[in-house]
């Protein structure tokens, strides 16, 4: 606003912004609702800082999920003292959802074939190739959520000379 600039008593005339303390706004899918609540831990990544994990921690759930897109809006806020990071960045969260046992291995050991993939196990002194059904990736190792189970020994690092039912020492 300017000298002599007219003004009503509802013109916005300047912003404020905390960026001690900030919030992370998130959409949770519909499916997961249930397993969100007050106080669970969100870690979070920018494009700034790609390779940075960053902390927070759920204080707000949302009433209800929103209509248009059946998501839930949520809330974290998080120390930012350093003031790295601005307001308005965009983020990848990742919300634990809870634990479960499940074979990982390394993102290697899979062969592509379409869109299954594929893995190598020793079983009875010989290769046996299944069909697997994969879930997340992390730092280069896969979850197994289908197709073979914990204590399975794996081919790690799969080769074009790997085949179904070859002879292992």
């Amino acid at each position: 606003v300017t000298a002599g600039e007219y003004v009503r008593p509802d013109t916005r005339v300047v912003t404020l912004v905390d960026i001690d303390t900030m919030r992370l706004e998130l959409t949770v899918p519909e499916s997961a609702v249930t397993n969100i609540h007050e106080g669970q831990l969100v870690t979070f990544r920018v494009a700034s800082f790609a390779n940075e994990d960053f902390a927070a921690t759920i204080k707000y759930v949302g009433p209800a999920l929103r209509k248009a897109s059946r998501d839930l809006v949520v809330e974290a806020s998080f120390d930012n003292k350093d003031r790295r990071l601005k307001p308005g960045m965009f983020a990848t969260a990742r919300v634990a959802l809870g634990t479960f046992d499940a074979p990982v291995v390394p993102k290697a050991s899979l062969r592509e074939a379409g869109s299954t993939k594929h893995l190598f196990v020793v079983a009875s002194n010989k290769l046996e190739e299944r069909i697997i059904e994969p879930g997340d990736e992390l730092d280069g190792n896969v979850v197994v959520l289908k197709g073979v189970t914990n204590g399975e020994k794996i081919v790690a690092r799969v080769g074009s000379e790997h085949k179904d039912g070859l002879a292992v020492e």
